[in-house]
């Protein structure tokens, strides 16, 4: 049986690096229990700041952050986030 993920923190932002930088930080030393897997999706709408680069380097011991691009009507939409009408 394949593992599922057991926390899913999700953090919409747009040009917001400093804040975003800071609210990653917060979870670098977050105790997650033995055999719980947590993951942050960092989901940015079209930052022109650097934001994007903050999501994807973001590098965190106990917590996979994922970085998405949410954009939709006109913009790129994500087809790997699970979403209803595209």
């Amino acid at each position: 049986m394949s593992q599922v993920t057991d926390i899913s923190v999700i953090i919409a932002t747009r040009n917001r690096a400093k804040s975003l930088s800071r609210t990653l930080d917060s979870f670098q030393d977050a105790a997650i229990p033995g055999g719980v897997r947590a993951e942050i999706l960092v989901v940015d709408n079209a930052s022109n700041d650097d934001t994007p680069a903050v999501a994807r380097e973001a590098k965190l011991k106990n917590v996979t952050a994922i970085p998405q691009e949410f954009m939709k009507n006109g913009w790129k939409f994500d087809e790997n986030l699970p979403h209803g009408r595209s």
